[in-house]
């Protein structure tokens, strides 16, 4: 039975979203556009076991406080992030700010080797020319989330895949530090 992304399921205020764990987590920047918010909600709560065993910490533009520069809290998120997640769909292909500014600047840094970019294909879209159509996208076959029988396997897909990649950008941090 397909999950219903409809209702929104947002993360529970008072589950505190910082790491469990003392050692630095991988700071994750999600980029999505706003027509794709049930996602990017599921993507979160997806996220938790890597969040609470300390492994991630999640950054996504719904924690901008009032009064806060969002421009500058945008990219101040995105610069520090070892990994930039990429929710797309056509409506974030059809997003100037998504394509125009982040995604550019998560090229750019990629390019420097200072993060990883992830497609995470969540409904169908036309992506084969976009900048970001030669790095592996997940899920599997870069199959849209939308499209699986059942999204909360599409979605295990691809929390296992990052866990993954995540666990190479650690282990390269201590190599690096040695």
């Amino acid at each position: 039975m397909k999950k219903n992304l409809s209702s929104k399921s947002k993360v529970s205020p008072n589950i505190s979203k910082k790491p469990m764990s003392i050692s630095p987590s991988i700071p994750i920047f999600i980029s999505y556009s706003h027509k794709d918010e049930d996602y990017k909600d599921a993507l979160i709560e997806q996220l938790s076991p890597l969040r609470r065993s300390g492994l991630i910490d999640a950054w996504e533009d719904r924690e901008i406080v009032a009064g806060e520069e969002w421009n500058d809290a945008i990219f101040a998120n995105l610069n520090k992030a070892k990994v930039v997640l990429l929710l797309v769909s056509s409506a974030f292909i059809n997003s100037n700010f998504c394509m125009d500014k982040e995604l550019a600047a998560a090229m750019e840094r990629h390019k420097k080797g200072e993060c990883i970019v992830v497609p995470i294909i969540i409904r169908p879209c036309d992506f084969s020319d976009m900048p970001f159509a030669k790095f592996q996208a997940v899920p599997k076959n870069a199959k849209p989330i939308s499209k699986w029988d059942d999204e909360d396997e599409a979605w295990l897909d691809v929390v296992k895949k990052l866990k993954i990649a995540i666990e190479a950008i650690v282990v390269s941090q201590k190599v690096s530090k040695s």
